[in-house]
């Protein structure tokens, strides 16, 4: 069998004389630069229920929170005005 004819060249497009390619305007073709980092804006909201004159009754959550609320202020560096503490100690009192 004969050998297939050869693959015809692609014709090369026209480009005026002196013209440059055209480039996306900004950043000549560069990839877009990595987000900037936003500002965290960390805040937490910590429960502890007791469940204080109920047959389901536990002890320590009030506790607990309170332990956490320090540990996030001192040792995470949050600001007191970014947490809600909500309990339900022996006064029925719910801390902001």
């Amino acid at each position: 069998a004969p050998p297939p004819p050869p693959m015809p060249m692609p014709m090369p497009m026209p480009v005026a004389t002196g013209a440059m390619p055209m480039m996306p305007p900004g950043n000549m073709g560069a990839p877009p630069p990595p987000p900037q980092p936003q500002p965290q804006r960390r805040k937490a909201l910590i429960v502890g229920i007791n469940y204080v004159g109920q047959r389901g009754e536990l002890g320590g959550c009030c506790n607990d929170a309170n332990c956490l609320q320090h540990l996030f202020t001192t040792k995470f560096g949050l600001p007191q005005e970014n947490i809600v503490r909500l309990t339900d100690d022996e006064h029925g009192r719910r801390d902001r």
